[in-house]
């Protein structure tokens, strides 16, 4: 059984990847969120669906083909874009072979099936389990003692999560690297920090197959290993630390430069203010003053004078003047009253 892995960023909208894995043979976060396709025919395409839910899912297409011929090359793109979306190009990701034959020849044809050479040779197999297994990004080839469906579909299923892993750690790096390099792009850097933690979080794992599994959890060890998914995982999160170290500085030069806005404003608000408060100072007369100061003094001695009935008994009263005619008026007065008495005398 052999065919060609396929990833189809856009699949048809009528095609429904909506069955639950089966099996129990990966942890659950990982199993709850990895859909496939209802086939009726062990040679129908084999569709999967990785971190359903997650804004990096990833849909692979599994096409078998009859041979392991350049003509089942051919066979496998042409059906592999009967369920992407018009303007959608599948992309070649692997090749997949599980053989119940071991020859010589059979080996050969493997290797030009996944590496278009002959370079993969039999000493390129190891032991995994009951198996021999030969693992690279390119494909992944299974020489075993019997073709049984079950046992196929798992370690396919393996190796595919392998290569999902490995399509969202790249395409994170290469995000992350172009959001920094890019200032237009920059401002995504910390949305993308953010995003990328939290998958990791919850979908990523090393060690993915249940240690129960017999033959999934080997399979699954050396595809970690020679899809080398630990290294990229460690410079992902180192690139995710940096990133985070640039974003703190920044926000921290942002806040620095905030307060020192806002105390400028703050000390030119307060100079206005004093100028405000010496220009009302300098308004004050003097009456003012002395109306305020008679004020204080009544209030503290207890006279309930006011302050003008205070400045009325500072004020001496004078007496108006009188008319020379009037102050003269008295002695004529005198003067008549004296002659009746002397002529009444005579």
């Amino acid at each position: 059984m052999q065919g060609i892995i396929y990833r189809i960023e856009k699949p048809l909208e009528t095609l429904q990847i909506d069955v639950p894995l089966e099996g129990n043979y990966l942890l659950g976060s990982v199993h709850g969120s990895t859909m496939t396709n209802k086939r009726n025919n062990p040679k129908d395409p084999f569709f999967v669906r990785f971190f359903s839910g997650s804004d990096r899912s990833v849909v692979f297409c599994f096409c078998p083909t009859e041979s392991l011929t350049e003509g089942a090359l051919k066979y496998g793109w042409a059906r592999a874009c009967e369920f992407a979306e018009k303007g959608s190009i599948p992309e070649k990701k692997a090749c997949f072979v599980w053989s119940d034959s071991s020859s010589p020849n059979v080996i050969g044809d493997i290797s030009r099936f996944i590496r278009e050479s002959g370079t993969l040779t039999e000493a390129s197999y190891s032991i995994v389990a009951q198996v021999k297994a030969a693992v690279d990004a390119r494909g992944m080839a299974i020489l075993a003692a019997t073709l049984k469906p079950e046992r196929i579909d798992r370690a396919l299923t393996a190796y595919m999560l392998g290569l999902a892993y490995r399509h969202v750690l790249e395409e994170a790096i290469n995000e992350l690297a172009e959001c920094c390099r890019d200032d237009a792009k920059v401002k995504r850097t910390e949305t993308m920090h953010s995003e990328i933690s939290r998958f990791i979080a919850s979908y990523y794992f090393d060690a993915p197959a249940r240690v129960t599994t017999t033959e999934v959890a080997p399979l699954y060890d050396t595809v970690h290993k020679r899809l080398r998914l630990k290294s990229l995982r460690d410079e992902l999160v180192d690139q995710l630390g940096r990133i985070a170290e640039v974003i703190r500085i920044e926000r921290t030069a942002s806040e620095s430069a905030f307060e020192t806005r806002l105390q400028r404003r703050l000390t030119i608000f307060g100079a206005v203010i004093a100028f405000l408060g010496l220009v009302q100072v300098t308004q004050v007369t003097p009456a003012q003053v002395d109306t305020f100061t008679t004020s204080w003094k009544t209030k503290f001695s207890g006279n309930p004078a006011t302050p003008a009935l205070a400045a009325d008994l500072k004020t001496p009263v004078v007496a108006p003047a009188l008319s020379d005619d009037r102050a003269e008026a008295p002695p004529r007065k005198l003067k008549r009253v004296r002659h009746e008495v002397q002529s009444e005398s005579h």
